[in-house]
């Protein structure tokens, strides 16, 4: 419910309730003749302790509902989107509930710059890289974690089909389409392509999608920054789970068809050459380590 009443974060707060108290004081000193005889017996506000004394009321109930709804927040389940891990499921389940996470939320809209020069949009950057209004500062972490093999095969299919993956496959460079569409050689061209670009040092291309998933999960000191980390392959139980344990009526449903799964149904993980398989070890070896995934497919 606190999250509800101020879905895009405490500072947006900040506007309407400066409206309301310009409003009022404009109230004030409109009617401050007439609210001077009802609200003093002897006539003892003057015509501008009147509206004075509106503005410091409104001042008294707006920041007083703000710091009551900035504790109420404090402890409230976050999402961290992880690209490719069904984020978008989670933010679509969760906005029908009337809860604003990742790219619903006002303070992750835009984008950021990254330090290889790329950007990426907010919702995609690393809770370590975030700059500006950060919501991951309070609240209880929650994010969705995958096998990278999987993952790397959902990123080829997910930009066939997205209207950027052209604009994406001439500027990052990664050829998307110099293969035939869904096929095994594809496939390998473009994960090669884009991995050997991130060894070189553009870690941020295709807004930030080849992200090894333990940049999410941990800070730079190696804390765990997601109180729970649930696993792509649990979906949707899982989540619901969560869900229902921190009292949230969002339930996953029919929003978890989202992953572009009937784009190339004859392509897996198991279609990966012997190059690319080792590309793919060799990138997300800490998320193999720490997110304890299988390096055989």
């Amino acid at each position: 419910m606190c999250q509800r009443l101020a879905p895009g974060g405490l500072l947006v707060l900040i506007v309407p309730l400066t409206f309301f108290g310009l409003t009022l004081l404009l109230w004030g000193l409109v009617g401050g003749p007439k609210l001077e005889s009802r609200l003093s017996l002897h006539g003892s506000l003057s015509y501008w302790q009147t509206p004075c004394a509106c503005v410091a009321a409104s001042f008294l109930l707006s920041w007083g509902l703000y710091f009551a709804l900035r504790g109420c927040i404090h402890g409230q389940l976050v999402f961290v989107h992880i690209p490719k891990n069904a984020g978008t499921s989670v933010e679509l389940a969760g906005i029908v509930s009337g809860i604003n996470w990742g790219s619903m939320h006002l303070h992750f809209a835009g984008y950021q710059k990254m330090p290889d020069g790329n950007t990426c949009s907010r919702y995609h950057v690393p809770p370590r890289h975030l700059h500006g209004p950060n919501p991951y500062s309070s609240g209880n972490l929650f994010c969705l974690v995958r096998n990278p093999f999987d993952r790397a095969v959902s990123e080829y299919k997910y930009l066939l089909t997205a209207n950027w993956g052209q604009q994406y496959s001439e500027t990052f460079s990664t050829g998307l389409f110099e293969h035939p569409r869904c096929s095994t050689e594809g496939l390998n061209h473009f994960v090669e392509s884009a991995l050997k670009s991130y060894r070189k040092g553009s870690r941020y291309i295709d807004d930030c999608h080849h992200v090894p998933q333990v940049e999410f999960v941990y800070g730079e000191d190696g804390s765990q920054l997601c109180n729970d980390v649930l696993r792509f392959e649990e979906l949707p139980l899982a989540f619901d789970n969560l869900m229902q344990e921190h009292g949230y009526p969002v339930r996953l449903g029919s929003f978890r068809d989202g992953d572009s799964s009937a784009t190339c149904k004859n392509l897996s993980s198991s279609d990966f050459s012997a190059e690319t398989r080792q590309l793919i070890l060799e990138v997300y070896k800490d998320d193999f380590r720490l997110l304890n995934y299988s390096t055989t497919m």
